[in-house]
């Protein structure tokens, strides 16, 4: 069912369950419940943040609307906004929260909820928020407007997250969560994704906490602050399924009506029942229902494209450049890049130290050196995974030695990993198309990076079921969609057979056709020796030999490094 008829059905659901079922409180809580289940969804199904302490914005949203009745006399669905925007500023103060991660973001959230909680249960300011004595709405009281208000919620609810699931946006935000670092070197700004959907979600909770409050007129700050609100709704977003727009819907409606049938029938001991449910679902069905049907599903779905192997062309070659070079990319000779002096510190370990070279457009370098010698740590530093700590890296006459990973994808740097970053919950064509989305602007050297690179036949495969093989020739078509003028290839080769070789050799020799400059790191000088005869040799962090690859072999202190001679 597409994901815009699910929430028209949500809707429709609930705008007419009043006229079967008489108990609208009950009503109204629930559609409460999938509104903050889908924040949820938002803020962890999509972002990958998991808030404990998610009713601090609902209480938030609460009071802001408590508050403009009470002093600026503002009309009901004005309150309501109101809330949402008392929730966006508790988000933006909290935003610092977001440099944590993992159970440190968890329980620091849950912490800040309390520290909200506090506030405005002080007794000392009881005089402005009322916490203790109890907020009065009744001025604005209407159980029926406030439930059609609820109703309208849930629908924009479910727009946001529709447009989340299948927008650009969403498409990031499911990339970040999937894997910082390749996200990262797709170049997407992570931090403001991240933000984004930080601020969405605690405006969804304080418009939710806001129509409670129109709701039921009178209430206690312990009601709002209540932590059984964020425990159901990430509880509902988890049964049902994150990162999907029904999912959420379905988790709350049933568990919430279960919960609400098992403390009619057993109010004695309906959180005991209750809580071995959860545990048992979380146990059983870990994905939700939404993976239990998606996995059902799947058994019926013929295998697309073969997984093992080799999954390329019919031609036999996995790397094939696609079209002829490009003549507006031509410009061979042309200084692209320049590095000078580069160094990086890691405590008192000096990594890189004082690394020198130039790069020119349809050039290809290697960087060599054994295991240690800082490689990996130079193509970090020239990718903005990695600061440098001193020297200058310039790029098309800037120098961007100081910019974000994110920046310098858009300046034309892009990059590939020694152990493949794949965005594993993407398919192979989303990953590529966000790289294209979110890279430098123009065209691409390479019209179709996914048949380039011999995956043609695993365009809608999820990368997580792509073997090593072919995860790094994502790695390398992802890289390639950005448009980048700069490509740094590091130790793609390692674990090839000798045909896959020679065909990444011919597809990186086109590519310094089209006019891209490489510097590639490899161990393997027989595969070096295909694509260029100029190297930069490092050991222990510093430049020990700089010329051809012919004449390396035979220096003395580049034997000495290799072979301890």
């Amino acid at each position: 069912m597409p994901d815009a008829v699910v929430g028209v059905v949500a809707v429709l659901a609930f705008a007419l369950a009043p006229s079967f079922y008489g108990n609208e409180l009950l009503l109204l809580n629930m559609a409460l419940y999938v509104v903050l289940a889908q924040g949820i969804n938002v803020v962890y199904g999509f972002a990958g943040y998991l808030p404990f302490g998610y009713v601090g914005f609902f209480g938030a949203g609460a009071y802001g609307a408590s508050l403009s009745v009470r002093y600026l006399h503002v009309p009901a669905p004005l309150a309501v906004i109101l809330g949402g925007v008392a929730g966006a500023l508790t988000g933006t103060v909290l935003l610092p929260l977001l440099r944590l991660a993992g159970p440190y973001f968890a329980i620091t959230s849950l912490a800040a909820a309390e520290a909200i909680y506090a506030v405005v249960a002080n007794p000392t300011l009881d005089f402005v928020t009322q916490g203790t004595s109890g907020t009065d709405l009744a001025s604005i009281y209407n159980s029926a407007e406030s439930y059609a208000a609820a109703v309208c919620l849930v629908g924009a609810t479910v727009a946001v997250v529709v447009l989340l699931r299948w927008g650009n946006f969403g498409l990031a935000l499911r990339a970040i969560r999937s894997n910082y670092l390749a996200a990262l070197c797709a170049g997407i700004d992570v931090v403001r994704a991240r933000r984004i959907a930080w601020i969405v979600s605690a405006t969804i909770a304080g418009l939710a906490g806001a129509i409670f409050a129109w709701a039921i007129a009178t209430f206690y700050a312990s009601a709002v602050f209540d932590l059984s609100v964020s425990v159901f709704a990430i509880v509902f977003a988890l049964f049902g399924g994150v990162g999907t727009t029904a999912g959420p819907i379905v988790g709350a409606v049933l568990l919430y009506g279960l919960y609400s049938a098992i403390g009619i029938t057993a109010p004695s001991s309906f959180e005991l029942v209750y809580g071995i449910l959860i545990v048992v679902l979380v146990l059983f069905v870990p994905r939700g229902l939404s993976g239990l049907w998606h996995g059902f599903l799947q058994q019926f779905r013929p295998t697309k494209g073969q997984l093992g192997g080799g999954g390329g062309p019919s031609t036999g070659r996995l790397f094939m450049a696609s079209g002829q070079p490009s003549e507006a990319r031509m410009e061979g000779g042309e200084e692209i890049l320049r590095v000078e002096n580069l160094s990086r510190n890691f405590g008192a370990l000096r990594a890189v130290d004082g690394v020198s070279f130039a790069l020119a457009r349809g050039e290809i370098l290697g960087l060599v050196g054994p295991n240690g010698s800082g490689k990996t740590t130079v193509i970090n530093l020239l990718s903005g995974v990695y600061q440098p700590s001193g020297g200058s890296v310039v790029l098309g006459g800037k120098n961007v030695a100081h910019l974000k990973c994110h920046h310098l994808v858009r300046m034309g740097i892009a990059r590939t990993f020694q152990i493949p970053q794949p965005l594993a919950s993407l398919t192979a064509a989303e990953n590529v198309a966000l790289a294209s989305r979110h890279g430098r602007p123009g065209p691409m050297a390479i019209a179709d990076p996914i048949a380039a690179v011999g995956l043609a036949s695993q365009r809608d495969t999820a990368a997580k079921d792509l073997n090593a093989s072919q995860q790094k020739r994502l790695d390398l078509a992802r890289a390639l969609a950005t448009g980048p003028d700069v490509l740094l290839v590091d130790e793609m080769g390692a674990g090839l057979s000798p045909a896959e070789l020679d065909d990444l050799a011919a597809l990186l020799r086109d590519l310094a056709k089209q006019g891209i400059a490489l510097v590639v790191v490899e161990h393997l000088m027989g595969f070096l020796a295909q694509v260029t005869d100029h190297v930069v040799v490092l050991d222990a962090g510093q430049e020990i030999y700089r010329g051809s690859l012919g004449d390396a072999v035979k220096d003395e202190q580049v034997i000495k490094v290799f072979l301890g001679a």
